[in-house]
């Protein structure tokens, strides 16, 4: 059996390998404690929630999203976000995916908010669209890291999950259904403009901030807003009144031939409008507006 050599003290004096074994089984637990002090010494891991959805916008080409997530720093001391990855399915079918890497400072004790817009072409989600029999949303799910720089813990990875519902959203159909002629002077026109709006959506929704621009006869006659809202049911239609002034100076005869004849005129109507609707991610979101075709003047 092999023989330990006594152990030599702070004085170079040896000590009893019994003493230093006692010494020892002393220290051992002290050392842990204070490693264990230092773990927990008041720091914790950052937590991270999503705290808004929102379908920004839709036109022809693209749909713009905004996530909104919320960061909790519980530490006394200052945090900082580097980044995160993120992946979006929607009806279990990827929709986006990606890194963004940007530094944001969390202070002791705070929070913040980090926000994550997102653009997908209208094909891709229109895609999933029809392949969702009916009803007004389906399922969504997002993955996603956030990694923060943390005093005494260094990289720390937040993973966050969340599943919830997405709306179906089929875009309004617009038409002009009508074009009532009040009154014509030499030097120009004062018309009602109905404007037809049918609601396909399986959802009642509220159209406001109509900025549109009408033609008639192929020539600008406005451009304009009508601050004014409109409220349209589930599968419903409702009629938004515009009022038109046309100035024969700025328009050309032809508008002021149309107008003083009668008949039929073409027309064409532009533009965008908010659209707020009772389910999640619709608020304030701005969807085109495009109709043309043919009116009879009244």
């Amino acid at each position: 059996m092999p023989q330990f050599p006594p152990s030599a003290g702070p004085s170079g004096r040896r000590v009893p390998r019994g003493r230093a074994l006692v010494v020892l089984a002393l220290l051992l637990p002290l050392a842990a404690g204070a490693c264990g002090l230092l773990g927990a010494a008041g720091v914790e891991r950052p937590s991270v929630s999503l705290d808004s959805t929102r379908l920004r916008s839709i036109s022809l080409r693209d749909v713009d999203l905004l996530l909104g997530f919320e960061i909790d720093n519980p530490n006394a001391l200052g945090i900082r976000l580097d980044g995160f990855d993120y992946r979006l399915s929607v009806a279990g079918t990827q929709l986006a995916e990606g890194d963004r890497r940007e530094q944001l400072s969390i202070a002791a004790g705070g929070r913040s908010r980090a926000d994550l817009p997102l653009s997908v072409a209208w094909d891709d989600l229109a895609a999933i669209y029809r392949s969702v029999r009916s009803g007004a949303e389906t399922g969504y799910r997002l993955d996603a890291g956030f990694t923060f720089e943390v005093p005494v813990l260094g990289p720390v990875r937040v993973p966050l999950s969340r599943q919830g519902d997405f709306p179906v959203v089929r875009l309004p159909r617009l038409s002009v259904r009508s074009l009532d002629v009040r009154r014509v002077t030499a030097g120009g026109a004062e018309l009602a403009l109905a404007l037809e709006i049918d609601n396909p959506n399986d959802f009642p929704f509220t159209l406001r901030e109509l900025d549109y621009a009408l033609e008639l006869a192929g020539s600008r006659v406005l451009s304009t807003r009508d601050a004014r809202e409109v409220s349209v049911a589930r599968g419903g239609t409702e009629r938004w009144e515009l009022p038109v002034s046309v100035d024969f100076g700025q328009t050309g005869r032809a508008v002021a031939q149309a107008l003083s004849s009668g008949g039929r005129i073409d027309y064409r109507l532009t533009g965008s409008a908010d659209l707020t609707a009772p389910v999640e991610w619709l608020e304030d979101t701005r969807i085109p507006v495009d109709a043309s075709g043919r009116v009879d003047l009244r």
